[in-house]
């Protein structure tokens, strides 16, 4: 029996990882940005660390006027918060056998998931497809730990790539910056399934902790984000309230929500990465019009010259390496009360990435 004809080399992939770079470039970019419109994140191209400034303003500053009144000066107009976006260089190595990638020559693929292959140019898309699926599987770590990374240089695990957003709340309430006595930490008790057909907990601890915001912050453009599970807990419980008239809907939960607390502009938003838990953050808007909301996730595809490069290191041919880099990062631009606020439980993460 004649041997197949291997149809992957790394001379191949070596070219089509500098083909394809600027498309295989966008792969963590397009993943990411599907969760950032889900959760109303920012989304920022950044090559380094970089520093938020934002301008936090002192209320109470008007003052009456009268003719020959003393004219009494203000100390400040306000004052201005530094939060830094740390970035984070990670990467993706690994030497595979290419041989596992080999087809038999009797095959011809004509239709690739729909789309016809340019059988005049005599190249099959493969290479391409596992040079892109490696930006796919870069881009589902980054997303498993958007908000539970925790960044540590001596790990070799993905969750230490970059601290998530959870990990950087988690450090500001431990350095006293987010705290019960600054009105940005309170405490919420948890958001569970009700366990009999007349508990109604979980709404009404995520009503009582949603009354005790700054009304400043819930009257206006709020985004409540809490995980899948609390969600669902928190409209079971809310069925259970009306359950001689409905079975509510989640969008009918929400409105309930919105309409008990007094915050008809209140978004919610939920996502797998969310994980699964009781916590939950509330955040408004900053004045600036190119990232208004508080979470700002950083992110960097060209670091290097190439994404993705595959070298030829090895005797044996068929043993390329495969190397990926980029550089992620989170932040929360400022955590005042009228502008955030956070409970004091803990989420537990999802495995999203990869296929097995």
């Amino acid at each position: 029996m004649a041997k197949p004809t291997p149809i992957i080399s790394v001379s191949l992939l070596q070219r089509a990882a500098e083909t394809y770079n600027a498309h295989i470039a966008q792969v963590p970019v397009l993943k990411i940005a599907e969760v950032a419109a889900a959760l109303k994140i920012n989304v920022v191209s950044l090559i380094q660390t970089y520093n938020y400034l934002t301008l936090e303003r002192k209320g109470g500053l008007l003052t009456p006027y009268a003719l020959g009144k003393e004219i009494v000066s203000r100390a400040e107009l306000g004052r201005m918060r530094q939060m830094p976006l740390n970035m984070y260089r990670s990467y993706i190595e690994t030497v595979d056998d290419i041989t596992r990638y080999d087809f038999d020559d009797k095959k011809q693929v004509l239709v690739n998931g729909g789309q016809p292959v340019d059988l005049a140019k005599g190249k099959h898309p493969l290479e391409a497809i596992i040079l892109f699926n490696m930006a796919s599987t870069m881009s589902e770590d980054v997303i498993n730990n958007l908000f539970f990374g925790e960044h540590d240089e001596t790990s070799n695990e993905a969750h230490a790539a970059f601290d998530g957003f959870y990990t950087i709340i988690n450090a500001l309430i431990a350095a006293g910056e987010v705290a019960e006595a600054k009105g940005n930490l309170v405490a919420s008790g948890e958001l569970t399934t009700p366990v009999d057909g007349n508990d109604t907990s979980a709404f009404d601890n995520l009503l009582k902790w949603l009354l005790a915001a700054s009304p400043k912050l819930r009257s206006g453009k709020a985004r409540l984000r809490l995980s899948d599970s609390a969600l669902l807990a928190v409209t079971a419980a809310y069925g259970n309230k009306v359950k001689y008239t409905k079975d509510p809907t989640i969008a009918e939960t929400i409105t309930a929500i919105k309409e008990k607390v007094m915050a008809p502009n209140l978004e919610v938003l939920s996502h797998v990465c969310l994980g699964s838990g009781s916590k939950l953050t509330l955040s408004g808007e900053v004045e600036d019009p190119r990232e208004k909301d508080l979470f700002s996730f950083g992110i960097s595809t060209d670091i290097a010259a190439q994404m993705v490069q595959v070298r030829d290191i090895n005797k044996n041919p068929n043993l390329p390496q495969f190397f990926a880099q980029a550089a992620f990062g989170t932040c929360v631009k400022t955590v005042g009360k009228h502008l955030f606020m956070t409970n004091e439980q803990q989420n537990t993460g999802i495995n999203l990435s990869g296929d097995y």
